[in-house]
């Protein structure tokens, strides 16, 4: 495969790429939630299970990281980028206001604006990751989503260490958070002064067989064919699979929090609406990230994500694999997140608040890090090439046994000091920066699509089914049925909450399970994988005939 170099002085790479790192900063931070969060519980009067709910929300929040995929489809890279950006800050400004006059009633629109900063964060990521790949050489694109990865991963550290400067005490949370309002803001800005025009993105080139180059121009001149009409219409099966993500996250909500059913429904049914309504909107066809041949944009422009995600052999090898293994990282998340919860409420009458908080920092601090180091790592050495390469399913089966040993590593860890903690949090942030890091370079290779909102989009629906399931349902049943209870008393009144090992060793027990099982099917889903891309190089060597 020869790769056709752009002019890199049309498209200002250099400064496409800083404009781009500033933005990826601002879009980590959701990461910093846990850090922020005792603030909110003592402003807002959270109890204790108001608080696990939060952390269970934000944590499985990517079901709405596909919304941004699809938004970032249909509109552009530089409006999702600025609507990212200018959501994230409108969201942060209410929390602080909330926080700023205590508005104690007010935890299902915390709820609400929670969902949304993740969505607008992975907008923010996803856009800005896009736009800083295009404008390089494919020979540079590795490391371009490294540093990218690497910066959006540090985001968590860099706003941890502002905050234990600036901010350091609870009462200063209100201040703290419209800090962060306005940091947000400042992407936004300089995304849209900076980054060029849609066109310029086309200048990329992934060449194979064909001579004849593709155009923006020659994009334009092919209109849909009638049929593909059907494509820009809702499909019914993808809103089944989101259901079933909707469904799930709520239930383990409403497991947490004694929820009715009657509300988890009507919030599901409202959820879903939106979604179907969204899948309505003009998509942008003419977008076209990382361009090929005539003959693919023939085969591949005017290609609905739905169809792509749906097709039974790509739909097989994203659930074998992206599914539980994305899912089961953010599951060890989710746990990490589960065992902070439980020491912060049972040593609520013996530590201090800010004492309390300080270490959740410490814990913000080393997941930050260590997954920076990961996404560096990783990234810098995935290969992007149009073609499935064996070397990096190789790489791959080297992260994916790793991750196994790590969870049986991390299923026999206990809570009992500190040290096993900030371990623990290290571990996760390693594999959860490797996989978030290889994820376009995977996706690229299983779905085949040259289109990075395409291949987030794609992930996001997997990743949402995997989280749903795996870090937030499957984990609040094996708490309620299995774990330990104690009474806390957070200065209202009694809660219940899981405390100890024996919440958090049924999860990791299920996830190393998880992850023999898949390591095995893997080895078999390889066959499965040259055969697919034994089919897609005939398909491409077909000759194009208009």
């Amino acid at each position: 495969m020869r790769d056709r170099e752009a002019p890199l002085s049309s498209a200002r790479p250099f400064l496409v790429l800083c404009a781009a790192l500033f933005g990826e900063v601002s879009a980590g931070i959701s990461y910093w939630w846990p850090a922020v969060q005792p603030g909110l519980n003592q402003w807002l009067g959270f109890s204790s299970a108001e608080a696990i709910a939060l952390i269970a929300t934000a944590n499985s929040g990517s079901t709405l990281g596909v919304l941004g995929g699809l938004f970032h489809e249909r509109f552009g890279s530089r409006c999702t980028a600025a609507t990212g950006a200018i959501g994230l800050t409108l969201c942060f400004a209410t929390i602080s206001l909330l926080t700023k006059y205590s508005i104690t009633s007010s935890f299902w629109l915390v709820v609400v604006l929670l969902l949304l900063m993740i969505m607008f964060s992975y907008m923010l990521y996803s856009s800005c990751l896009t736009m800083a790949v295009a404008v390089f050489p494919e020979k540079f694109r590795g490391r371009v989503v490294g540093l990218c990865s690497a910066l959006y991963g540090a985001s968590a550290g860099v706003f941890g260490s502002i905050q234990a400067s600036f901010f350091p005490t609870l009462a200063s949370t209100p201040g703290l958070l419209l800090f962060v309002a306005f940091f947000c803001f400042i992407p936004a800005v300089i995304l849209l002064l900076s980054f060029p025009k849609e066109e310029t993105f086309a200048v990329n080139e992934w060449q194979h067989q064909s001579p004849r180059p593709i155009s923006y121009q020659s994009i334009l001149s092919h209109p849909p064919p009638e049929d593909s009409v059907i494509s820009t219409r809702l499909n019914y099966g993808y809103l089944i699979a989101l259901c079933l993500v909707v469904t799930l996250q709520l239930s383990a909500v409403g497991e947490i929090l004694n929820v009715s059913s009657t509300l988890q429904l009507t919030f599901a049914c409202a959820v879903i609406t939106c979604i179907a309504a969204f899948q309505l909107l003009p998509r942008k066809s003419t977008l076209r990230v990382f361009a090929q041949t005539e003959q693919e944009v023939q085969r591949e422009s005017f290609q609905s994500f739905e169809e792509v995600a749906l097709d039974p052999r790509y739909l097989y090898l994203g659930l074998g694999f992206l599914v539980l293994i994305s899912g089961g990282g953010i599951a060890l998340l989710v746990q990490a997140s589960n065992i902070a919860n439980s020491r912060f409420y049972q040593n609520m009458r013996e530590w201090q608040p800010d004492i309390i908080a300080r270490e959740v920092r410490v814990y913000v601090i080393i997941f930050s890090a260590c997954n920076v180091t990961a996404r560096l790592v990783v990234g810098s050495v995935m290969d992007f090439g149009n073609q499935p390469s064996e070397r990096l399913m190789l790489k791959f089966n080297i992260m994916h046994t790793a991750s196994l040993v790590i969870a049986l590593a991390l299923a026999a860890i206990t809570v009992a000091t500190s040290i096993q903690l900030y371990f623990a949090v290290g571990v996760i942030g390693l594999c959860h920066g490797a996989f978030f890091s290889s994820s376009p370079a995977l996706t690229t290779l299983w779905f085949g699509v040259p289109s990075f909102p395409r291949n987030f989009a794609i992930l996001g629906l997997f990743m949402a089914i995997g989280s749903a399931s795996l870090a937030s349902y499957i984990p609040a049943l094996l708490m309620k049925h299995f774990g330990s209870w104690a009474e806390i008393n957070d200065g209202e009144a009694f809660h219940h909450i899981c405390v100890g090992p024996r919440c958090t060793m049924p999860t990791f027990a299920l996830l190393a399970s998880l992850n023999i099982f898949m390591y095995i099917t893997g080895c078999f889903l390889k066959k499965h994988v040259k055969a697919c891309a034994a089919d897609k190089e005939r398909i491409i060597d077909e000759p194009y005939t208009s």
